[in-house]
């Protein structure tokens, strides 16, 4: 999904969903990728100062 910013440029939003776990059925987005990780928040238990570190590969 994309989105055009107010300076004109898109960005690409993409999101997750858990799977198990304590938060099973929460809807995260994802700030960061990299070739390891990526970092998700919710904004209420995982805010932008402090995203969840995942490991990449476990993403379909």
């Amino acid at each position: 999904m994309g989105i055009t910013t107010g300076k004109g440029e898109t960005m690409n939003i993409e999101f997750a969903k858990s799977m198990s776990g304590h938060d099973r059925n929460q809807y995260y987005l994802i700030i960061k990728k990299d070739d390891e990780f990526v970092y998700l928040v919710n904004g209420t238990t995982k805010p932008l100062t402090k995203p969840k570190k995942k490991i990449a590969n476990i993403f379909r």
